[in-house]
């Protein structure tokens, strides 16, 4: 069951991941959020998704909103890594 919960979550992780490009370029960070939240379900330390997330959130004036997901993100890449997320608040952009 393992194995198979894995190769779902790659593929669907296979899925979204190039529609980051073409959303961010189009500017519709709505779906692009949606697209990340996808991602985040799957690989919750998903780098390039929270990039995104926190860079769309930006960018659509909700930056105490992007603040709350960048710090929940750290505290997950803590747990995980035991070590601190090294790219700071204000250096995340794609």
């Amino acid at each position: 069951l393992d194995s198979y919960k894995f190769e779902v979550s790659n593929k669907i992780i296979d899925i979204f991941s190039p529609q980051f490009e073409k959303q961010w370029i189009e500017r519709n960070y709505d779906l692009l959020i949606e697209y990340c939240e996808i991602i985040l379900t799957f690989d919750v330390v998903h780098e390039t998704a929270i990039k995104y997330k926190i860079a769309s959130l930006k960018n659509q004036k909700k930056h105490e909103q992007a603040l709350k997901v960048y710090q929940g993100f750290a505290n997950l890449y803590q747990q995980f890594y035991k070590e601190e997320f090294a790219t700071q608040f204000n250096d995340f952009h794609p």
